[in-house]
């Protein structure tokens, strides 16, 4: 803001202020006046009583003259000035009426003490009294009138005025000198006052200005603020449009891509397309980048506080971006302690975002070496746990002098990045912005050249509970066992060595594969029960160490869990010679490494290799009914299409007042519906619905598509009776996570079936599960809780094979369960699974059914032996 100057009018106004001032205090001098003359009238008259208030002619004695001349004398003098005061105060002719009306009231004061001296200083009194009107003009008058009393009573009744009868005429000049003396320093003093009042008028002027101009300054600023939040919403309202104008052909450009993608094309036609989807991702970021900077900018960015789990999030990134790494040959870690494995409070989606843009930028600016996600904790307590998370990789760094500025708005490392690397510089301002809204704390350290490590450092509180039944019984059931990990890298020898030693396992390590055989051949009284190996090492893959162990150490049976961080396939045949059960990719999720730790342990001579696939292309949502509600024509191809390859039966309508007509005619598993549309848009067809609902019991379904981003958006549609949303564009993948996620609602689980009289199976035939357990109760309990154990990692095995569609597999898991189940004496599921074998080997397309039937009798199971642990834990 410019300095603040004071316009002219200022010194009329100091001069006004100090006119005002000036007669405030007259006025306040003249009240004062009123009450100093009657007080020296009243003081007169009694200093005349006292000192002579008899005179005697002989033996007769009368009233002094002097007392009456005390009385109405004194009278008359404070007659006129009194009457001043209370007329006309203020005035000029007031402070000399005063003026002369104090004067001789003082001369009389000398008349009455026969002109002791003493009384002489009641002039010099009377003088400074006047002096407070700050008028030297009141002193010349109080002085002629006192230097005229003495001239004349001086020659005419000195007694009166100096105390004796013969006095030197010229005696009224020595007091008038003092008196003039007086009136000469009061007269300095007086001005002086003045030119204080003065200087004190001009900067309350001054003041006043500045006060008018800064409330003219406010008042344009009110209006300015006025104009900025008009101006916001109109932004807001320009940001929602373009993001919806903008997402809407983004739809058709990435949906059609990915669409083109599952195609068959030459390798110069996937070429072509992978770019298209790579640009559109591209250009999608800078619009979302936008977007969120926009929002926060705003202050309309909400940040949650639910229960989630850390490790799941940051695993979802891995599972993200690992293919990117894969695809530029960067070994990608990422290590969690198990202490995070508690649930804790926290905004899973901002936490998400935060990850991916730092991992993304990372596996950008990294052209070889490795990314790890390091998390370290910090400091645990009861209720909370302060941890720092750290994104480290060996990419091109950051130039130290550029450190201090990498967290600002549209900022880079330098131009040259930008232009070869892309971006908008917006991704790590929304990082610091997020960190900092939900409480944590963001940094950065960088040598160039040598890569780069940004953290993360936040305190969480837990969620009581969490997963610490889960992880007793894992502990309990892998407690001892001997694994051996080998792993060339060593930071990804210490991420698998803390994972499987959180479950109890015991660990050796080997940082080749000829180390490994060394260890192997002299493992001695204490054999390994599995080989977790990395797939890509120097000198002797993963692959060649497993076939070398099966050829040199047939005795030992060992099985081999392979760790892969590029997307190499092992065949069929070669896992099973080289006894390798399962093949995951890096960076591996917990769940999946436990998952394949258990399948390993448990493998038996013949045992098919299970596979992550990378991606999956089914849902396991097969033959939905989805209703499709959406006004344009590519994205209703886009959705149609994508719906169709994950399994279901699509119906299309273009505007809300159709779907809810579509809604009353027939029944939909799901409706995805599209917000702005022509003659009803999404919100009003889905209060339309809700309220046709009202009173029933039934619940449609409804997933929002919307273009729109911005704060809110959310809000107005869970209000609207919009079970979810997804954003433009989507995609196959949205897609299918959307169904996923609503799968329980989309379809409710079945009730158990009764078994029919006809075929007289029971769940579970008592006498033979207590013929398998010879009649121990403890045991049985704990065969079959064993039994559901491992028919749950069996079913996930299950699952991964039909969507990949791996009859084989399917064919081998069904005997395996059906094996298992008639041991335990539980006869409908064994029937379910000889069901599924058989449709496996036929390779029909019942086995989705039949599979759906064999996990409601496995989930049946499941409740029996709750049933039968209650009493117990009663």
């Amino acid at each position: 803001m410019s300095a603040i100057s004071c316009p002219p009018g200022a010194s009329v106004r100091a001069k006004e202020i100090v006119k005002r001032q000036m007669n405030e205090i007259h006025c306040r001098a003249d009240r004062t006046f009123c009450f100093v003359l009657l007080l020296q009238w009243i003081g007169g008259i009694v200093a005349a009583c006292l000192i002579s208030p008899t005179t005697y002619a002989g033996p007769s004695a009368s009233i002094h003259p002097h007392v009456l001349a005390a009385v109405f004398l004194g009278g008359a003098i404070i007659s006129l000035p009194l009457a001043m005061c209370v007329l006309a105060p203020g005035r000029v002719l007031t402070r000399h009426v005063v003026a002369i009306g104090q004067m001789l009231d003082g001369a009389l004061l000398i008349h009455l003490s026969g002109g002791r001296i003493e009384t002489h200083f009641h002039v010099f009194g009377s003088l400074a009294f006047l002096a407070f009107y700050r008028d030297c003009r009141v002193l010349i008058t109080g002085t002629v009138i006192v230097a005229a009393d003495h001239i004349v009573r001086g020659f005419l009744a000195p007694t009166s005025v100096y105390g004796s009868a013969a006095g030197s005429q010229w005696r009224w000049v020595e007091h008038a000198g003092w008196v003039i003396f007086c009136d000469i320093f009061l007269i300095y003093m007086i001005r002086q006052s003045v030119r204080d009042t003065q200087h004190i008028a001009e900067r309350q002027a001054e003041l006043e200005a500045t006060a008018d101009v800064l409330r003219t300054q406010a008042a344009e600023l009110e209006h300015a603020r006025d104009e900025a939040i008009e101006s916001t919403k109109i932004k807001s309202q320009f940001l929602a449009n373009m993001s919806h104008e903008i997402r809407t052909p983004m739809n058709g450009i990435i949906g059609m891509s990915s669409l083109l993608a599952g195609t068959k094309m030459n390798e110069e036609q996937r070429e072509f397309t992978h770019t298209i989807r790579n640009s559109a991702d591209a250009l999608l970021t800078v619009i979302n980048d936008i977007l969120d900077f926009s929002k926060m900018e705003a202050g309309k960015m909400a940040i949650e506080e639910v229960p989630f789990s850390l490790r799941e999030v940051l695993e979802e990134v891995c599972d993200l971006l690992a293919a990117r790494a894969r695809e530029k040959n960067i070994e990608f870690m990422c290590s969690i302690p198990p202490i995070l494995d508690a649930t804790l409070l926290g905004d899973p989606t901002r936490w998400r975002q935060i990850m991916t843009n730092l991992v993304a930028n990372a596996v950008k600016f990294t052209e070889q070496g490795q990314i790890e996600i390091r998390t370290t904790i910090l400091e645990e307590a009861k209720q909370s746990v302060r941890f720092r998370v750290s994104v480290v990789d060996t990419g091109i760094g950051i130039a130290a002098a550029d450190l201090p500025h990498i967290f600002e708005s549209f900022n880079q490392a330098d131009n040259s990045t930008s232009r070869r690397y892309g971006g908008t510089g917006l991704g790590l301002t929304i990082c610091r912005q997020l960190t900092e809204l939900m409480g944590g704390e963001i940094g950065v350290t960088s040598t160039v050249g040598e890569g780069s490590t940004f953290w993360l450092e936040f305190e969480l509180a837990k969620v009581p509970g969490g997963r610490a039944d889960a992880q007793v019984a894992v502990r309990k059931e892998l407690d001892g066992k001997h694994i051996l990990i080998v792993e060339d890298n060593a930071c990804n020898r210490l991420i698998l060595r803390e994972q499987i030693q959180s479950w109890g396992c015991t660990i050796e390590q080997a940082a080749d594969a000829e180390e490994a055989l060394n260890l192997l051949r002299t493992s001695g009284q204490r054999p390994f029960d599995l080989i977790v190996s990395d797939m890509q090492m120097p000198g002797m893959s993963g692959l060649d160490l497993a076939l070398r162990v099966t050829e040199e150490l047939p005795h030992q049976e060992l099985k081999t869990v392979i760790l892969s961080s590029s997307t190499e396939t092992i065949l069929d045949g070669e896992a099973e010679r080289a006894g390798i059960v399962s093949h995951l990719f890096k960076p591996v999720r917990q769940s999946l490494l436990l998952n394949a730790v258990r399948n390993g342990l448990a493998a038996t001579e013949g045992s098919r290799m299970h596979r992550q696939v990378l991606p999956p292309d089914r849902t396991g949502m097969e033959r939905l009914t989805v209703l499709l509600a959406e006004d344009n024509l590519v994205n209703q191809k886009v959705g149609v299409r994508a719906l169709e390859k994950l399994g279901c039966r699509v119906t299309v309508v273009d505007n809300g007042r159709a779907a809810v007509e579509a809604l009353t005619t027939q029944s939909f598993d799901v409706v995805f519906m599209d917000v702005q549309m022509p003659l009803m848009d999404g919100v009003e067809a889905t209060e339309a619905i809700r309220a046709s609902e009202s009173g029933t019991e039934r619940h449609q379904v409804i997933i929002a598509m919307t273009a729109h981003a911005m704060a809110g958006d959310r809000e107005r549609l869970e209000q609207a009776g919009m079970d979810d949303y997804i954003s433009k564009p989507f995609d196959l993948e949205t897609l299918r996570r959307a169904l996923q996620k609503w799968s329980d609602a989309i379809r409710p689980a079945q009730p158990e079936p009764a078994a029919s009289p006809a075929d007289g199976l029971e769940l579970i035939n008592e006498a033979r599960l207590a013929e398998s357990s010879c009649g121990d109760l403890d045991f049985e309990i704990e065969l079959f809780a064993n039994f559901l154990d491992h028919g749950q990692v069996s079913l996930n095995r299950l699952r991964d094979a039909l969507r990949s569609g791996d009859f084989s597999t399917v064919e081998g898991i069904a005997h395996s369960l059906k094996g298992a189940s008639a041991a335990i004496g539980a006869e409908r599921m064994c029937a379910a699974a000889e069901g599924l074998e058989k449709a496996a080997q036929r390779q029909d397309s019942a086995t989705e059914s039949l599979s759906e039937r064999l996990e409601a009798e496995f989930e049946a199971l499941k409740s029996n032996l709750v049933t039968r642990t209650a009493p117990e834990a009663a």
